[in-house]
């Protein structure tokens, strides 16, 4: 179900209503801009087995039918033939029956949406959208983290082959010295790379869905105001676009941090817990809060940090999302085609899963884009 087309059937002026009189019923996680949507979960006073319930009543059954076929129309307009060929692919996806046993071990609130989305695959019930910055959501996408091991393609276990920090690497590509491989002058539109990544916001401006209008007219205002974004880089850039290719960002920031003596969670891996940090203080809110992270950051890189206060002070999602449709250029519509008519592959934002012997096709494939694009960067295999 798309939040979309529930904010249509309940209404926007009810829905926050209705929110409030769920309190303690379902429990809601704040938005980020460019980082994640609001989310919803059951709350603590749903104790004990949950029962999902169909709905009977006919007049909400046809308006669901239609907004949903409303929906699913908008997205035939914008997606294109690499699009609808992946989708096939999802056919491809089953779910190894071991998935109901950890199924089990998480919690009472965090199972009854998983469990609803393995049914789907079970089902073969295809899920399939893309998003306003080009992202692909589909089943893999919404299965925890803890059950996408139990996931077969084609009926073999898979892998994931993907880019080792890739919005910082992608944010540090703007910043290269020497502008790209084969590339006269940087701007405008230094490569086929940010060709490619102007194609999945300009689809969505000329389509019907008006949620989605602002997302992509601030992703291409942000990369036809670059020149000028650009005249406040200074020599730290180039040093942190090295560090963010060779997939060495985190660790240097995980570095200042404890020589700093800031207090990280002692529940969370360190190298995850600087990665959120980063995406949410710096590439989202740079300087609008006090915050260690940030502050180490704006010590070491001053310029890039001034870039990315000067990009977001319209929008605080705008380089996230910019970044975002760069990835999606990236692996979607640059890397994909290499591979989606000879072997099963999905792809997971800046990764592709596949079988595991295909892992040195992808890795290949990968490999292939980034000489023809004139850069390079770190991947990882999970």
């Amino acid at each position: 179900m798309s939040g979309r087309i529930i904010r249509e059937m309940v209404g926007r002026r009810t829905w926050p209503t209705m929110r409030r009189a769920l309190d303690g019923l379902l429990e809601t996680r704040p938005h980020i801009g460019g980082v994640r949507c609001r989310g919803y979960r059951l709350g603590e006073r749903l104790t004990g087995p949950l029962h999902r319930v169909h709905l009977l009543d006919p007049r909400i059954v046809k308006r669901l039918e239609a907004l949903r076929a409303q929906f699913l129309q908008i997205q035939e307009e914008v997606q294109l033939p690499i699009h609808r060929r992946l989708r096939e692919r999802q056919s491809e996806l089953t779910i190894d029956p071991g998935v109901y046993a950890a199924l089990a071990e998480l919690s009472d609130r965090a199972r009854p949406p998983q469990e609803a989305l393995i049914d789907s695959i079970q089902q073969r019930q295809i899920r399939f959208s893309v998003s306003a910055t080009g992202r692909v959501f589909h089943w893999v996408t919404g299965l925890a983290r803890s059950l996408r091991p139990f996931i077969l393609l084609a009926g073999e276990p898979i892998c994931g082959v993907d880019i080792v920090g890739a919005q910082p690497a992608l944010l540090g590509l703007l910043f290269h010295p020497n502008g790209l491989k084969g590339a006269p002058s940087l701007y405008p539109y230094p490569s086929p790379l940010i060709r490619l990544a102007s194609l999945v916001p300009l689809l969505w401006l000329g389509a019907s869905a008006s949620v989605s209008r602002p997302v992509a007219a601030r992703i291409v205002g942000f990369f036809d105001s670059l020149p000028g974004l650009l005249r406040c880089v200074g020599p730290d850039a180039s040093v942190f676009a090295d560090l963010a290719a060779s997939g060495c960002l985190y660790e240097m920031l995980l570095e200042l941090c404890v020589a700093a003596g800031v207090q990280m969670p002692a529940d969370v891996e360190c190298r995850s817990w600087i990665k959120r940090r980063f995406l949410i203080d710096i590439l989202v809110c740079a300087g609008e809060y006090p915050c260690d992270l940030a502050f180490l950051f704006r010590e070491r890189f001053p310029s890039v940090f001034r870039f990315l206060a000067l990009a977001n002070r319209d929008n605080r999602g705008t380089v996230i999302g910019s970044l975002q449709a760069l990835e999606s250029a990236l692996v979607v519509l640059s890397v994909a085609p290499r591979l989606v008519e000879r072997i099963p592959i999905v792809t997971l934002h800046d990764a592709l899963i596949c079988r595991r012997r295909d892992r040195p096709l992808v890795r290949d494939a990968f490999y292939e884009t980034f000489d023809d694009l004139g850069f390079h960067f770190q991947l990882k295999e999970e």
